[in-house]
């Protein structure tokens, strides 16, 4: 547009050299140089111009492309990341739901075990004391039957007048029952015969009743302490497998809230 300008001006100037007489053909010249200067100058100008636009459009291109480039890895680097968190979701469900199931089969377990171990304790209680009742009685008994030997007051023992509990006289009964001859045995009395042999009716000198009762005191014994030991074994097996669970309780617990 500029060339166009100053080609005008050109004309312009020409047709006032020739058609007035006051402009020399010098001065023409002249100035038809100073506009040939100008507009090379004004060329050169729009030259740097473009060449420094067409620098900032090849430098903008090129940093928008790595932008863009930039971005794209970045799109993929998320798109895989967004892919793994979905995985990591989906596995941490599983491995939440399987530490829920194991916390919970855990506390059934427990609470299985406590109800079987609450069973075991009364009955260990009411067996024990159903021995510490024997014992007691039988040793009562010695020593009443004890005293009348020392006093000489040799008489017949009918065993329902011993007053022992139920299991005392029970094993009483069968310790007679398992092999002792009462018809030989020189400390034992006669019994009636026509009488169903049950322990109530068995009638024996008091030294016969003093060994039987001795023997069966011992055994009573032997089996309370055979018994206090199977509760503590069975206690510290209990102790222990609560212990475990325990544990195995807080850890899936732990598991769970570190993946929730």
């Amino acid at each position: 547009m500029k060339m166009a300008a100053a080609l005008r001006v050109l004309v312009s100037l020409a047709t006032l050299a020739f058609g007035a007489e006051v402009m020399p053909v010098g001065k023409v010249i002249q100035l038809l140089k100073d506009m040939k200067g100008k507009g090379e100058k004004e060329m050169q100008e729009e030259q740097v111009q473009y060449a420094a636009f067409e620098q900032f459009c090849e430098s903008t291109a090129t940093e928008k492309k790595r932008a863009i480039d930039e971005a794209q890895d970045t799109v993929e680097v998320l798109d895989a990341s967004v892919e793994k968190s979905k995985a990591d979701a989906s596995r941490f469900a599983s491995e939440i739901a399987a530490h829920v199931a194991d916390a919970e089969s855990a506390t059934a377990e427990k609470q299985e075990a406590t109800k079987v171990r609450a069973t075991e304790r009364a009955d260990f209680q009411t067996t024990l004391k159903d021995y510490s009742e024997s014992i007691d009685a039988i040793g009562r008994s010695l020593r009443e039957l004890k005293s009348k030997n020392e006093k000489k007051e040799a008489s017949l023992v009918q065993l329902k007048t011993l007053q022992l509990p139920e299991k005392a006289s029970r094993s009483l009964h069968a310790l007679l029952s398992e092999g002792l001859d009462l018809k030989q045995d020189a400390n034992l009395a006669t019994f009636d015969l026509n009488l169903q042999p049950t322990a109530d009716v068995y009638e024996f000198q008091s030294g016969g009743v003093i060994g039987m009762l001795e023997k069966l005191q011992d055994k009573f014994v032997d089996e309370r302490v055979d018994l206090e030991k199977n509760e503590l074994k069975k206690k510290h097996a209990f102790d222990l497998m609560a212990q475990s669970l325990d544990a195995r309780i807080e850890q899936a617990k732990k598991e769970q809230q570190q993946k929730n």
